[in-house]
Formats: C-alpha cells, structure tokens, sequence
C-alpha cells in the first residue's frame, strides 16, 4: 500500500482509540500512531516497566487487530522512559497523551 489517505489515517485512528478504551493504566504516557513504508506502526510510551501494562498492550493489538474491515500490516513499539516527551510531527498522530506537569 501507498501513503494512506485521509481516509485511512481516520479510520485507523478511531479504530485504535476503540482498542484502548478502558485498557489505559496511569503508567502510560503517551500512544501514537504512523505510517512507516508499508505498515501502521503504533508506539507505546510507559513511565515505568510494568507486566500487567505490557499484557494490557498485548490485548489492545489484538483488538486493534480484531476490528479491521480487511487485512493490514502493523506492528507496535514500546518504549519505557521518564525523559520529557514532544508531540509527535505530522503526519504522526497522537491518540492519547497524558497530561504532565
């Protein structure tokens, strides 16, 4: 698949805002989501390393998965940090960032 269109990027957005509702602890910090050669790609960003988190995780992909209308590449990435974190450049999207002082 080429870029995807605005279309897409909308529908891939409410379909992971629907997988992770009910499934964000405090530890996560921000989730993004982008597009990277063939793929979707979604990043997880958590304060602290946690095993109900990354199971948490797991079961979000699997929703995410569950809810496409037809197939799709992605993979998600996890990162574990308390350094300051930016929003991400566009065409990234943020679809959950925590709020920090």
């Amino acid at each position: 698949m080429s870029e995807p269109t605005l279309e897409q990027w909308n529908l891939q957005t409410m379909v992971l805002m629907h997988a992770l509702l009910g499934s964000i602890s405090s530890n996560f910090r921000m989730v993004t989501l982008r597009w990277k050669i063939d793929q979707w790609v979604i990043d997880f960003i958590l304060e602290k390393e946690n095993t109900e988190d990354f199971e948490e995780i797991s079961e979000i992909m699997e929703d995410y998965d569950s809810l496409q209308e037809k197939y799709i590449k992605f993979m998600s990435i996890i990162t574990v940090t308390d350094a300051p974190i930016r929003m991400p450049e566009f065409p990234e999207r943020a679809i959950f960032r925590r709020k920090e002082i």
